[in-house]
C-alpha cells in the first residue's frame, strides 16, 4: 500500500482539527535536549524564518524551529505507530 505524502498545509489542518481532542493523540513523548545541533541556513532562509517567527509571535527563529520540530516528531511518531499497527 503506497501512502500519499501530505503537504504541510494538510498536516496543519489535521493538527488544528485534532488539537483539542485528547483521544486523537498518543501520550506525549518528551524530547529532552541532550546536545546542541547546528544547522547551516542561507541568509534568505534565515530572513524568511525571522519574518515567520514575528508573524506567529515567536521569540525568535530558534523557538519557531524547536516548535516545528517537536510538532513534526509527534506527527512522525503517530505515523510510525499506525504503520506498526497496520503491519500486525
Amino acid at each position: 500500500m503506497k501512502r500519499e505524502l501530505l503537504t504541510e498545509t494538510e498536516i496543519d489542518e489535521i493538527v488544528i482539527k485534532q488539537a483539542d481532542d485528547e483521544s486523537a493523540w498518543e501520550s506525549w513523548q518528551e524530547v529532552n535536549p541532550i546536545e546542541s545541533v547546528s544547522v547551516d541556513l542561507s541568509e534568505k532562509a534565515v530572513e524568511c524564518l525571522k519574518a515567520i517567527a514575528r508573524l506567529k509571535g515567536e521569540k525568535g527563529i530558534k523557538t519557531l524551529l524547536k516548535r516545528w520540530i517537536d510538532e513534526r516528531l509527534i506527527y512522525e511518531q503517530k505515523i510510525i505507530s499506525e504503520a506498526k499497527k497496520a503491519a500486525k
